[in-house]
């Protein structure tokens, strides 16, 4: 089974062509940007808010305003420089609700956007420090080429 899914797309065209590739598969996925007609839009958002789609693909739709409840996994497909986008992307899924407060989340930084973060924090915090800081943030489990990973 495929936890409720949200990925965020550099462009449109990527958008689509992810939403093709994933109902191709099997999955039960669908796009959303500026370009997606209004009853699509809608229709989309009520499916997977009743868990109707498994997957959301979309551009710079969902970023704020948007609450979906037992989101398992975001997917960051998307560069992104500023702060307050990742923060909000990454927050579609990290949101803790009464219903589910111990559900984990998967989170795919595909684009490398929290590596390239605490490499800048390297250089004003501490290794140990910075491990310590994220730690009191986040339970993690893995992160891949960060300094939670003591062999890297």
């Amino acid at each position: 089974i495929t936890p409720k899914t949200i990925i965020f797309a550099a462009s449109c065209s990527v958008a689509d062509e992810l939403e093709l590739a994933l109902v191709n598969k099997g999955y039960s996925a669908a796009s959303i940007h500026y370009n997606t007609p209004r009853k699509k839009m809608e229709r989309v958002l009520n499916e997977f808010h009743s868990g109707q789609l498994q997957i959301v693909i979309n551009v710079m739709m969902m970023n704020e305003g948007f609450d979906v409840k037992g989101i398992g996994c975001v997917v960051l497909a998307r560069p992104t420089e500023s702060e307050l986008v990742f923060v909000q992307q990454m927050g579609r899924g990290l949101r803790k609700t009464h219903d589910s407060p111990n559900q984990g989340v998967i989170v795919l930084d595909m684009c490398f956007n929290l590596r390239r973060r605490w490499k800048r924090l390297l250089h004003e915090v501490a290794s140990e420090h910075l491990r310590e800081m994220i730690l009191a943030f986040w339970r993690v489990d893995s992160f891949v080429g960060c300094p939670l990973n003591e062999s890297e």
